[in-house]
C-alpha cells in the first residue's frame, strides 16, 4: 500500500473531525467545550506541522507534539484515530 505523507492525513483527519462536529451540533445542537478545544488544538498542531514552523521543530518538539496527538486521537467521537495508508 502507498503511504500518504502527515500533510495529507493531518488534512484528512482535520476534515473529518470538523465534518463530525457539524453533523453533532446539526443532531443534538450542543458540543461540550473540551471536545471544541480538541479540534481547535488538532487545527494548531496541523499548522504548526504542515506549516513554515515545521523548520523550528526539534526531535523532541516533535515527541511532545506526537504524544499529545495520541491523547486527541480517539478520545472523542469527534476525532477519530488517522488512517496512514491510502486504499
Amino acid at each position: 500500500m502507498e503511504q500518504l505523507n502527515l500533510a495529507d492525513v493531518m488534512d484528512k483527519l482535520l476534515f473529518t473531525s470538523f465534518l463530525n462536529y457539524f453533523n453533532t451540533l446539526e443532531v443534538t445542537g450542543y458540543v461540550p467545550c473540551n471536545q471544541m478545544q480538541q479540534l481547535l488544538i488538532l487545527n494548531l498542531y496541523k499548522e504548526i506541522l504542515g506549516g513554515n514552523y515545521d523548520t523550528y521543530l526539534t526531535e523532541e518538539d516533535r515527541e511532545v507534539i506526537n504524544k499529545a496527538l495520541d491523547c486527541i486521537y480517539g478520545s472523542t467521537c469527534l476525532i477519530p484515530y488517522p488512517d496512514y495508508t491510502k486504499g
